[in-house]
């Protein structure tokens, strides 16, 4: 996932370079539902093997019951944590740092650590585990709305 998203700079910036914002478009459209596709295939492998890959890292029920909980929860959220990694590399590479990082700080700080206390406060670690799901999903929405504002931009600064 996060190959792809490194990918996205050399593409986007020879096709921004040259004018070609629809192609920046698809390559972005075609990159996020791949990493929807991709997040919802893991999720189900992750959840699917939970209990056997629990079980090579420790013998302890306690540690193979918490593994198991967050692979059954987090990665409920990898697919748009893999589109606000698509979307940053691609604002990175159109001069956008800026928003990048803005996308980055509210992932973290304002959204990651009161939500997964919060998160902890409601429902102990499974809590925290939804929360940081949540997050993650929060994350790649918020990159989605900026970075359809950023190439709204650019397409009126082109024509």
């Amino acid at each position: 996932m996060f190959a792809l998203a490194a990918s996205m700079g050399p593409f986007v910036g020879q096709n921004f370079g040259s004018g070609h914002l629809d192609r920046v478009k698809e390559a972005l459209s075609v990159s996020n539902k791949f990493a929807i596709i991709y997040g919802v295939v893991i999720w189900g492998i992750l959840a699917a093997l939970s209990r056997p890959i629990a079980s090579v890292f420790n013998d302890h029920e306690e540690v193979i019951q918490a593994v198991q909980l967050f692979l059954w929860i987090v990665p409920a959220g990898f697919g748009l944590q893999g589109i606000l990694s698509i979307v940053n590399g691609h604002l990175n590479t159109v001069g956008k740092p800026l928003q990048a990082s803005f996308i980055i700080v509210i992932q973290m700080l304002v959204l990651g650590i009161p939500g997964i206390y919060v998160g902890k406060e409601i429902g102990g670690m499974s809590g925290m585990f939804v929360a940081i799901a949540i997050i993650y999903v929060v994350g790649g929405l918020l990159s989605l709305l900026v970075n359809q504002k950023v190439m709204s931009d650019l397409e009126k600064q082109i024509k």
